[in-house]
C-alpha cells in the first residue's frame, strides 16, 4: 500500500494511527487477508489526508462559532 506523505506534526500523525488502528477492518481475525479496509484507503489519497489535517487544525474554531455565538 502506497501512503502519502503526512504534513502534520508527530503528534496528530499519532493520532491518526489510533484512529486508523480503531476503525481497521482488515487486520481482525479470523478473517483472511482482502482488499484494504476504508480506514486503510484513506491513507492512499494525498487530499483526504490533508482535508482530515485541516479540519483536525480548525475544529475548535468551528465549535466555538457554533456553540459560543457573540
Amino acid at each position: 500500500m502506497l501512503i502519502q506523505q503526512w504534513n502534520g506534526t508527530p503528534q496528530e500523525l499519532e493520532r491518526l494511527r489510533q484512529a486508523v488502528e480503531r476503525n481497521c477492518g482488515c487486520a481482525r481475525p479470523p478473517r483472511a487477508p482482502g482488499p484494504t479496509c476504508p480506514a486503510h484507503a484513506l491513507l492512499t489519497r494525498q487530499a483526504t489526508l490533508d482535508h482530515l489535517l485541516f479540519v483536525y487544525r480548525t475544529r475548535t474554531r468551528f465549535l466555538a462559532r457554533e456553540f459560543q455565538p457573540d
